[in-house]
Order: structure tokens, then C-alpha cells, then sequence
């Protein structure tokens, strides 16, 4: 490992460099023909165990070297496998420009290979202080073919590059280094480590130090955001990081509003108006004008002008809207509904939507498939009568029923043992706290489900999975976990195993609630001592259809056992 200060190099100052070289050779023995296994792995060194063959000999991975004589001394042996990783880190100054790159070059050849493949990159951060313009870049080659990439002014970018510094650095060091074989001492680990620090450190200092060392509490991002702000004398409000995402500004837009970010981003996005000044100023989160384009396209701008602050606000701070202009059985709904159904539509989305995010998009395209099918294809006098979230749930159940009923399936049901059951929605108390249990068994509980977390457990409703709906604080609550359980098999014992567990919008569970969880993953599993089966029940138009478990490598799946037929 070397490092550099302040040096000219072709007419360019090095402010800083350090080159981090790790070295990995991998070493085979020959294997005895009665320790060869029946299958063996010939796709490379997955592990110690891993055995392949050359010229009809097979060999064994036997030991690694992390050392560089190790692989200078083995550089020519095809018996090895052996790699070659520097990177290097430079900070450069030419001109009006500051550089921070990071080469990572690695030179492998596979056991066996005759030669090495060369794997050059480079990623770069290049600011321009005299048009106070910042660059980012990366360049890679495979093969013959290489590849570039330049952005301007694309701030999100910096923190992406920040990151891509530490993890380099990072892997580096685990290069050097591992618990079984620590090849480096910790000094040089700590100077591995600071090659992040210091590079990073003299790259904001030969643009701006005091500037960096007063903003040190904003990101990387949001610093080079700010100064770019500050630098181009451009107005910005307390809120400007939540702009910083946005597709950059043009100076001729800038110089038309007086220099000012928040008139510049209406210009920008042909959003006027002092409602939208007012909304812009009181944002929270990072804007996105997606959900507001696709809002904009659907409804037109007298609705987005009857929004009120608040919806506008939440629709601004949207990165997806759910809903787009070709969403199956929307136009037929703007072109053939009522006023009344239109009407009622509007408020389900700006109300429950947008606002509230009770109901999510998908679910809303939902709603208008069925209703499509209903009213046009099955030409039925069904209406969209909800207009709120209670109302909407009751609909949605039943637009699901009517649809599945047109498509030959009347319902399906579970049938569970009922002292399970009983045992399964019993009220789970943990630390003084009560929590309510629900084992989904018919369509409509998995129809709920889902309209109020925002999932997709609907599609589990013919799932040989367990769904049990794990309330919080009543039975009814719309705070509420979605527990999805696998019975198996092991040494003739059934179990519950919990395989999926999501609150609402599919985001993992809290840690604390996670604890929870654990705790009535332990109960459930007290009950399969007595444990039966369950029956799968699907109602149709000219019969039922009747399902049971059967185990299969000791897991589970549906099985037919039983067919009803209906007389015409």
C-alpha cells in the first residue's frame, strides 16, 4: 500500500493517493479415486469441499493465501486460482477543477485457466469551480467493450458515490483480513479504513472548506445540494433538500423567476399558482411530481385546483399514484359512469388515496376491473355507490363476489377444526398488552385482508398457507400484522413455521412486534399435538369441489378427495 500528498503529476496536483493491493491464491490437491463422491461439483470453488475435475483428474480446493508473495510465486501454476485486486484512490486538482476517483481494477484466472481476465473500473466526482458545476462518472470495460456514463448537477448521486467509497474500502480490508487467517495487522487495517476519511476529506477541502465544516450535519448529498444553492446565488427555502431529487433547473427558468428554486421548480413543472407556492413551502419529504403528472392526466387541472392543501401536499410527497392513464376499466368508468359514480370515484382517490392512504392503487385497480366486467361484460345494473372507506370494503367484497361468481366459483372456504380455531382466536396477552388473533377461513376474510394492509393476500385464499390476521388493541383494529404459516413435517411432528409476516403496505414487521410474533409462533405450535387438517371447500356454479392436505416431502399441499355435482 502506497500514499501520496501533494504532488504535480502531468500538470495535475495530487492532493492525495493511496493504492490498496490484496492478493488471493486458492490452492488444489489431487483427489484419491475412493475419496471421489458419486456427483460431483465441477462449477468452481463454492467451498473447502467443493471438488472438479481437469484432464480426468479431480482435485480438492485445499487452502487460501492472502499473502503477495503467494501470488507472485504461483503466478504461472494453472493448479492455482488466482486474483488480483488494487484499488486506488486519487484526489487531483488541474485547472478550476477538484477530483475525487476510485480505480478498482482486479486481474482473475480461474483454476486451470492459462490466462488472467482483466476487470478495469472507475467511478469520479469532479467539481467545476468556475461554472460551479458537478460531475459524476463511471467508466468500466468488458472485454473489448467499454462503457461510460456522465451526469451534471445530479446530487443524489453523490451520496450513491459516498457509499460506493466506504464498501470499496470495506472490501478491501476483508481482503486483508479474516478471523481464520489474519494476514495484516491492525494498524494497517485502520490505515486500509482511513483511505475513505482522508480522501473524502481533501476532496472538500480544496473545493470549500468552511463551508463543509459548517454544514457537517447535512448529508453528502444535501451538502453539495446547499452549495450549489449558495454558489449560483440561487433563493432557497428551509425545506430545499426535499428538491434535491428533482430534474435539474435550467438557468434560463432560473433567471425568469428572479433566481428563486421554489418559482423555478413551478415554472419547471407548469405548476402556478399561490396554492402551489404554499404547498411547495410546507413539504416534508422529498417531491416527486409523478403522482401529480399522472393525477393531472386523469381528472384534469380544474381537479387538481379543488385539492385542498393538504391532499396536494400528500400528493406532491407521492413517488407512485397507483393508478395511470391506461388502468384497466378507468376510461370506462370516466366515459360510461354516472356523474354520481364519478363523483364517488373522485373522493375514494383523493380522499382514501391520496390523502388518508387507506386504499392503495392496486386495490383500486381492482375495483374498477370487476366493476368493468360487471357493468359491461356481464351487463349487469351494478353501480360504484362507495364514496368512503367503510363503504368501499362492503363494495369491494362484494364486486369480488359477484365477479367470482360469473367466473364459476361461487366462493372458497376453509373448514378448520373448530377447537383449533377456537384455541387460534383466542385474545394473546404479552406484557399487559392484548392482541386479537384472526384465522382467515373464508373468501371475503382474505378479500378484507387485503384492502386493509395493502397486500396481496388475496391471492392466498387458495393457498395450502395458514393466514391468520394478528390484531392490535380490538378485534376490528386496522393496526394489524399478516401472518402467513406452512404446516410441515419433522420426525413425525407437525409444525406451524412462519414464513411471511408484513404490516401494512408490505413493510416488515418492528422489531418489538417481531418479538411478539415469536412468542405466538411458540403457542401455535402447543396446539398440533391434536392437531387435524383442514379442508379446502371451492363452491361452484354446477358443483362443489372438496380439497385436503396431503403431505409431500414432508410439506403440504391441496389434494382433491371429493366432487359434488349439481343435477341441471
Amino acid at each position: 500500500m502506497t500514499e501520496t500528498t501533494s504532488q504535480s503529476e502531468n500538470t495535475k496536483d495530487v492532493i492525495f493517493k493511496v493504492i490498496l493491493p490484496s492478493y488471493y491464491t486458492q490452492f488444489f490437491d489431487k483427489v484419491k479415486p475412493e475419496n471421489i463422491p458419486g456427483e460431483i461439483d465441477i462449477f468452481g470453488p463454492l467451498s473447502y469441499n467443493s471438488r472438479f475435475e481437469r484432464d480426468g483428474v479431480f482435485y480438492s480446493l485445499s487452502k487460501c493465501d492472502r499473502t503477495e508473495e503467494a501470488f507472485i510465486k504461483n503466478y504461472g501454476n494453472i493448479d492455482c486460482e488466482s486474483v488480483i485486486r488494487r484499488v486506488t484512490i486519487v484526489v487531483e486538482k488541474y485547472d478550476d477543477k477538484v477530483s475525487i476517483k476510485v480505480f478498482d481494477y482486479s486481474k482473475k484466472r480461474r483454476f486451470g485457466g492459462k490466462y488472467f481476465k482483466n476487470f478495469p473500473g472507475c467511478s469520479y466526482l469532479t467539481y467545476n469551480k468556475k461554472t460551479n458545476d458537478l460531475y459524476y462518472g463511471t467508466t468500466s470495460k468488458v472485454k473489448r467493450t467499454k462503457t461510460s456514463t456522465i451526469k451534471r448537477n445530479r446530487f443524489e448521486c453523490v451520496q450513491s458515490f459516498y457509499k460506493m467509497l466506504h464498501t470499496t474500502c470495506e472490501s478491501v480490508k476483508s481482503n486483508y483480513y479474516s478471523q481464520s487467517d489474519p494476514i495484516c495487522p491492525d494498524e494497517l487495517i485502520r490505515s486500509v479504513l482511513s483511505a475513505k476519511t482522508l480522501s473524502w476529506n481533501k476532496f472538500l477541502t480544496e473545493i470549500d472548506s468552511e463551508f463543509f465544516k459548517e454544514n457537517f450535519k447535512l448529508s453528502e448529498d444535501e451538502k453539495f445540494f446547499k452549495y450549489y444553492l449558495v454558489k449560483r446565488n440561487i433563493k432557497y427555502p428551509d425545506n430545499f433538500i426535499n428538491f434535491l431529487s428533482l430534474n435539474r433547473i435550467s438557468p434560463r427558468l432560473l433567471k425568469k423567476s428572479g433566481n428563486k428554486l421554489i418559482d423555478g421548480i413551478m415554472l419547471r413543472h407548469n405548476i402556478m399558482g399561490k396554492k402551489f407556492k404554499r404547498v411547495l413551502h410546507s413539504i416534508d419529504s422529498p417531491m416527486s411530481t409523478y403522482a401529480l403528472d399522472t393525477f393531472q392526466k386523469i381528472f384534469g387541472d380544474d381537479m387538481v385546483k379543488k385539492l385542498s392543501d393538504n391532499q396536494l401536499k400528500k400528493l406532491l410527497e407521492s413517488s407512485f399514484f397507483g393508478l395511470n392513464t391506461d388502468t384497466y376499466g378507468l376510461n370506462f368508468l370516466l366515459e360510461n359512469g354516472s356523474k354520481k359514480e364519478i363523483d364517488n370515484f373522485i373522493k375514494i382517490v383523493v380522499n382514501e388515496n391520496i390523502e388518508n392512504k387507506t386504499i392503495d392503487g392496486l386495490t383500486l385497480a381492482d375495483h374498477l376491473r370487476f366493476y368493468k366486467f360487471l357493468k359491461e361484460d356481464m351487463e349487469t345494473d351494478v353501480e360504484w355507490k362507495s364514496n368512503d372507506l367503510k363503504s368501499f370494503r362492503e363494495e369491494h367484497v362484494e364486486f369480488s363476489a359477484e365477479y367470482s361468481k360469473f367466473k364459476n366459483v361461487l366462493s372458497v372456504n376453509r373448514k378448520y377444526d373448530e377447537q383449533f380455531k377456537q384455541n387460534v382466536d383466542k385474545v394473546f396477552e404479552y406484557n399487559g398488552e392484548k392482541y386479537y388473533p384472526v384465522l382467515l377461513e373464508e373468501n371475503k376474510d382474505y378479500i378484507l385482508e387485503s384492502v386493509v394492509q395493502s397486500n396481496c393476500v388475496r391471492t392466498y385464499v387458495e393457498s395450502p398457507s395458514f393466514i391468520i390476521s394478528f390484531r392490535i388493541g380490538n378485534p376490528e383494529s386496522d393496526n394489524r400484522a399478516s401472518l402467513e404459516y406452512k404446516l410441515t413435517k419433522r420426525n413425525n411432528r407437525l409444525k406451524l413455521n412462519r414464513v411471511q409476516s408484513k404490516i401494512r403496505f408490505n413493510q416488515v414487521l418492528p422489531d418489538e412486534l417481531e418479538t411478539i410474533c415469536q412468542v405466538f409462533d411458540n403457542y401455535l405450535n402447543t396446539l398440533m399435538d391434536d392437531f387435524k387438517t383442514p379442508k379446502l371447500i371451492k363452491e361452484k356454479v354446477y358443483g362443489n369441489e372438496e380439497f385436503s392436505l396431503y403431505e409431500e416431502n414432508n410439506s403440504f399441499i391441496w389434494e382433491k378427495r371429493k366432487t359434488t355435482d349439481l343435477p341441471f
